[in-house]
């Protein structure tokens, strides 16, 4: 009876061992682990873009002070006065 157990856990041993080397598991966990990258990836670039969009914004804040830098600046280089269009 014992003997037959111990050969029984062998068996279901070697058949747990075959079923996680089958390649439909290996692929599989493959997948799963790319896909867990791409999500990484993604995570991170959806990040970027947020911070991305937070820059633009300030930019775009600035730009009426800029453009009036940039009058003054180019009216006391040319001895006149000149405005920027913007649009």
């Amino acid at each position: 009876m014992i003997r037959e157990r111990e050969k029984a856990g062998e068996r279901v041993a070697i058949a747990e061992a075959q079923l996680a080397a089958h390649p439909i598991r290996v692929l599989r966990g493959k997948a799963e682990d790319d896909l867990r990258s791409i999500r990484s990836e993604l995570k991170e670039k959806e990040r970027q873009l947020q911070d991305l969009k937070g820059r633009q914004k300030e930019m775009e804040a600035d730009y009426p002070r800029l453009s009036l830098q940039m009058e003054t600046h180019l009216s006391a280089l040319l001895e006149g006065t000149w405005h920027i269009a913007t649009g």
